[in-house]
C-alpha cells in the first residue's frame, strides 16, 4: 500500500451517509470549508496515529485542500497545529489539491501555500490531472511531488487505444518529471492489466476496496487483504 485517501461524509440522523457532491459546494459558498478541513485533518491525524500504534503500514494518508480554506489563509496554522498536536510525522501526510485553484489565482498566495507544505515535507499532489487548465509550463513550476490521472482517461482505456495512448504519455512524462503517479478509477482487472503493460505506478479504485468507516480500514489492513490482490503483477505498486 503506498497510501489511503480521506473522503468525507456527512452521517445524518435521517437520510443515512450523504457523499460530499451533495454538500461541499454549499459548504464553500457558506464559508463553512476551513471549520470542516479542520475537522477533516482532526480525523486523518487520529487515524494516523492509532494505525501507528498499532504498527500497521499503509504508506502515506492523503487529504484534500478546500478552496475556501487555502482562500482564507489559515490553513498552514489549521493543519501543522493539528499535525503537532498528534506528534504525527509529515512523511505519513499527503495533501491533494485541483490544479484550477492554482490557475485561478492571481497572487500567487496559493502557490506560495503549497511550497510551505513541501518545505516542511509532507508530500504534496495535483488531484484529477488532465481535466483542468494546467500546461506543461505551469506543470514543471508547480511545487508537487505527484499527480493523480483523473479517472475518465482510466475508464476507457481499455476500449479506446487512444486514451490508452493519453495514459501512457501522461505516466511518461510524470516520470520524467520525477513526480509520482496515482492511476484513479481503477474497477477492473483488464484495467489493471493494461496499466501493468504501461509502466509503474499506484493505482486507486473499487478494484482494490470500495470506501471504507476508519474501523473497517483498520481490520482490512490488519487481515492484510490487500497483499494477495495484484499478485499477478508484482512489479506495481499497490495502493488505496
Amino acid at each position: 500500500i503506498t497510501g489511503i485517501e480521506a473522503l468525507i461524509r456527512w452521517n445524518h440522523p435521517l437520510r443515512g451517509v450523504i457523499g460530499p457532491g451533495e454538500f461541499l459546494a454549499t459548504s464553500e459558498v457558506a464559508g463553512l470549508a476551513p471549520a470542516i478541513g479542520c475537522k477533516v485533518f482532526e480525523y486523518a491525524m487520529v487515524a494516523i496515529q492509532g494505525w501507528v500504534d498499532e504498527g500497521l503500514e499503509f504508506g502515506r494518508l492523503a487529504v484534500n485542500l478546500s478552496p475556501g480554506h487555502l482562500m482564507k489563509g489559515s490553513i498552514i496554522d489549521d493543519f501543522f497545529g493539528i499535525m503537532e498536536k498528534y506528534n504525527i510525522e509529515p512523511r505519513l501526510l499527503t495533501v491533494e489539491f485541483l490544479e484550477s485553484l492554482v490557475i485561478d489565482d492571481p497572487n500567487a498566495n496559493i502557490m506560495e501555500t503549497l511550497h510551505r507544505f513541501r518545505l516542511r515535507d509532507v508530500h504534496v499532489e495535483l488531484d484529477d490531472f488532465g481535466t483542468g487548465y494546467a500546461s506543461l509550463s505551469h506543470l514543471s513550476t508547480m511545487p508537487i511531488n505527484g499527480l493523480k490521472i483523473d479517472k475518465t482517461f482510466v475508464d476507457q482505456m481499455t476500449k479506446d487505444t487512444r486514451q490508452q495512448g493519453i495514459v501512457t504519455s501522461l505516466i511518461s512524462m510524470a516520470k520524467l518529471m520525477k513526480l509520482r503517479v496515482v492511476c484513479e478509477g481503477i474497477e477492473t482487472r483488464q484495467q489493471v492489466d493494461v496499466i501493468a503493460q504501461i509502466g509503474k505506478c499506484s493505482i486507486q479504485g473499487y478494484f482494490i476496496t470500495k470506501p471504507m468507516s476508519y474501523q473497517k480500514t483498520t481490520d482490512w489492513l490488519k487481515s492484510k487483504r490487500n497483499i494477495g490482490a495484484l499478485r499477478a503483477h508484482p512489479e506495481m505498486v499497490r495502493t488505496r
